[in-house]
């Protein structure tokens, strides 16, 4: 029997969750959707590590994006099984938004690694070590 193509899904940000892999949204700077698709199809993004940052006020968008950038970091090597710095892979943090924070209560940092050209591949990139 032939397998049918699965659809991309459109998936709200606040849906992400770690494993996800994911195609479109990345060229804005607010993004509020983006297709998600079966990690054995080709997609662009990997969601790799997801965490939370402290309850507070928030912080503004500098100290957000440095968290962000640690924690991502902290956690790419685990999963691709190279540094950050030796892999050709990139990552990307989607972040929250101030408005997020006071309306959703959004702390939520997700990690995503990436093709450095976002060329789409297919499979998971866990333990690539590239």
């Amino acid at each position: 029997a032939a397998v049918a193509a699965v659809e991309p899904e459109s998936v709200d940000v606040f849906s992400i969750k770690l494993g996800d892999c994911l195609s479109g949204g990345s060229d804005d700077e607010s993004v509020s959707e983006m297709q998600k698709l079966d990690c054995a199809a080709p997609h662009v993004y990997e969601v790799y590590h997801v965490f939370d940052l402290p309850a507070g006020d928030f912080p503004g968008d500098e100290i957000v994006d440095e968290a962000a950038n640690s924690g991502c970091s902290a956690a790419f090597t685990g999963f691709i099984g190279k540094t950050y710095d030796e892999s050709k892979l990139e990552m990307q943090t989607l972040t929250p938004q101030q408005t997020g924070w006071i309306t959703k209560n959004d702390r939520e940092v997700i990690c995503m690694v990436v093709d450095a050209d976002e060329v789409p591949r297919t499979g998971s990139a866990r333990g690539a070590g590239i």
